[in-house]
Protein backbone atom coordinates (compact mmCIF):
# COMPACT_ATOMS: atom_id res chain seq x y z
CA UNK A 1 0.00 0.00 0.00
CA UNK A 2 2.89 2.39 0.72
CA UNK A 3 4.31 1.77 -2.75
CA UNK A 4 0.97 2.52 -4.44
CA UNK A 5 0.62 5.73 -2.44
CA UNK A 6 4.14 6.95 -3.37
CA UNK A 7 3.50 6.13 -7.05
CA UNK A 8 0.29 8.17 -6.95
CA UNK A 9 2.11 11.09 -5.31
CA UNK A 10 4.87 10.86 -7.91
CA UNK A 11 2.31 10.96 -10.73
CA UNK A 12 0.62 14.00 -9.20
CA UNK A 13 3.95 15.81 -8.91
CA UNK A 14 4.78 15.02 -12.54
CA UNK A 15 1.35 16.27 -13.65
CA UNK A 16 1.76 19.48 -11.65
CA UNK A 17 5.17 20.17 -13.24
CA UNK A 18 3.75 19.48 -16.70
CA UNK A 19 0.83 21.84 -16.15
CA UNK A 20 3.10 24.55 -14.78
CA UNK A 21 5.46 24.25 -17.75
CA UNK A 22 2.65 24.42 -20.32
CA UNK A 23 1.11 27.46 -18.60
CA UNK A 24 4.50 29.15 -18.59
CA UNK A 25 4.99 28.44 -22.30
CA UNK A 26 1.53 29.72 -23.27
CA UNK A 27 2.02 32.86 -21.18
CA UNK A 28 5.40 33.47 -22.79
CA UNK A 29 3.94 32.86 -26.25
CA UNK A 30 1.06 35.26 -25.65
CA UNK A 31 3.46 37.88 -24.35
CA UNK A 32 5.73 37.62 -27.40
CA UNK A 33 2.73 37.88 -29.73
CA UNK A 34 1.59 41.01 -27.95
CA UNK A 35 5.04 42.57 -28.28
CA UNK A 36 5.30 41.64 -31.94
CA UNK A 37 1.93 43.04 -32.86
CA UNK A 38 2.72 46.48 -31.45
CA UNK A 39 6.19 46.66 -32.94
CA UNK A 40 5.11 47.89 -36.38
CA UNK A 41 1.76 48.95 -37.69
CA UNK A 42 1.56 48.52 -41.42
CA UNK A 43 -1.50 48.46 -43.58
CA UNK A 44 -2.05 47.63 -47.20
CA UNK A 45 -4.38 49.51 -49.45
CA UNK A 46 -6.41 48.05 -52.29
CA UNK A 47 -3.77 49.27 -54.75
CA UNK A 48 -1.16 47.00 -53.17
CA UNK A 49 0.82 49.77 -51.48
CA UNK A 50 2.03 49.33 -47.92
CA UNK A 51 1.71 52.10 -45.35
CA UNK A 52 3.13 52.56 -41.85
CA UNK A 53 2.03 54.82 -39.04
CA UNK A 54 4.60 57.27 -37.68
CA UNK A 55 5.14 56.89 -33.93
CA UNK A 56 5.97 59.70 -31.50
CA UNK A 57 9.62 60.67 -31.75
CA UNK A 58 10.25 59.01 -35.11
CA UNK A 59 12.02 60.97 -37.77
CA UNK A 60 12.25 60.39 -41.49
CA UNK A 61 15.46 58.38 -41.20
CA UNK A 62 13.99 55.98 -38.61
CA UNK A 63 10.84 55.33 -40.65
CA UNK A 64 12.90 54.75 -43.79
CA UNK A 65 15.47 52.54 -42.06
CA UNK A 66 12.83 50.40 -40.31
CA UNK A 67 11.29 49.66 -43.70
CA UNK A 68 14.43 49.05 -45.73
CA UNK A 69 14.37 52.36 -47.59
CA UNK A 70 16.63 55.34 -47.96
CA UNK A 71 15.32 58.71 -46.85
CA UNK A 72 15.36 59.79 -50.51
CA UNK A 73 13.10 56.87 -51.47
CA UNK A 74 10.71 57.59 -48.59
CA UNK A 75 10.54 61.28 -49.49
CA UNK A 76 9.93 60.53 -53.18
CA UNK A 77 7.13 58.01 -52.49
CA UNK A 78 5.34 60.41 -50.16
CA UNK A 79 5.99 63.77 -51.84
CA UNK A 80 8.08 65.01 -48.90
CA UNK A 81 11.09 67.33 -48.80
CA UNK A 82 14.07 67.23 -46.47
CA UNK A 83 12.46 69.99 -44.41
CA UNK A 84 9.10 68.16 -44.08
CA UNK A 85 8.03 67.32 -40.56
CA UNK A 86 6.48 64.01 -39.56
CA UNK A 87 3.71 63.78 -36.99
CA UNK A 88 2.60 60.88 -34.77
CA UNK A 89 -0.23 59.02 -36.45
CA UNK A 90 0.77 60.15 -39.94
CA UNK A 91 0.49 57.41 -42.59
CA UNK A 92 3.45 57.04 -44.93
CA UNK A 93 3.75 54.80 -47.97
CA UNK A 94 6.70 52.43 -47.78
CA UNK A 95 6.02 50.13 -50.78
Amino acid sequence: MTQAKSTSTSQQATKARSTSTSQSKSSSSAQSQKTTSTAKKATSSTSGHKYVTVKAGQGMFRVAYNNGLTTAQLMQMNGLTSSSQLYPGQQLRVR
